[in-house]
């Protein structure tokens, strides 16, 4: 594809190469938009949570303040628990400084000081599914070492019960996947559905 220096407002083809988007025919017009659906990658879940300070979070606000924090630019992107009795997640998306970071959705708790706080990675799989990829890791483990295929069978079993119901349940085009009602109420995780319903 890069051997050819072929035009055209209407490309073909196209590849990834270090982390940019190529296509064929290159573009022949540079004001044209191109728009790219595409799924992003689970991340690695590497970073150590970090819990220095305390913070201050306002109802109805998305901005954090901290006292004694180091918030850094690296935290865009991670997750912010606010432990409060609810401990409800959210998303951080932006940095001002070491001590304000801002979060995606509104904090709909009380206005509270002094609140511990964890900052770290989750996976993208909803909440009640995440224990999913353990279960398929104990069964492969089981299953390798081949001392105990009763175990196995039953981790297993448990990763494809609970894959086919995450799957049921989100799985829908036709579905809101902002909402998730389970027995007439809304899961506690903001993020997963608008903050304007009551």
């Amino acid at each position: 594809m890069n051997s050819s220096s072929q035009t055209s407002d209407i490309p073909e083809y196209y590849f990834i190469f270090n982390s940019q988007i190529g296509f064929y025919p290159k573009p022949s017009t540079a004001s044209q938009t191109i728009t790219v659906d595409y799924k992003k990658r689970v991340t690695a879940l590497s970073v150590v949570d970090y819990t220095t300070g305390t913070i201050t979070a306002t109802n109805d606000s998305t901005t954090i303040t901290g006292s004694g924090t180091t918030f850094t630019a690296l935290m865009v992107g991670r997750w912010i628990k606010i432990i409060n009795g609810t401990d409800d997640w959210y998303r951080i998306t932006a940095y001002t400084s070491a001590t304000v970071i801002t979060i995606a959705n509104k904090y709909n708790g009380a206005t509270t000081a002094s609140l511990s706080y964890i900052i770290g990675e989750i996976p993208l799989i909803p909440e009640d599914y995440q224990i999913l990829p353990l279960y398929e890791a104990a069964s492969n483990y089981w299953a390798i070492i081949g001392e105990n295929p009763v175990r196995a069978k039953f981790f297993d079993t448990k990763f494809k019960e609970g894959l086919k119901e995450l799957m049921d349940m989100y799985n829908s085009s036709t579905e809101d996947s902002n909402l998730d009602i389970d027995d007439g109420e809304f899961i506690r995780n903001p993020n997963l559905f608008p903050t304007n319903i009551s």
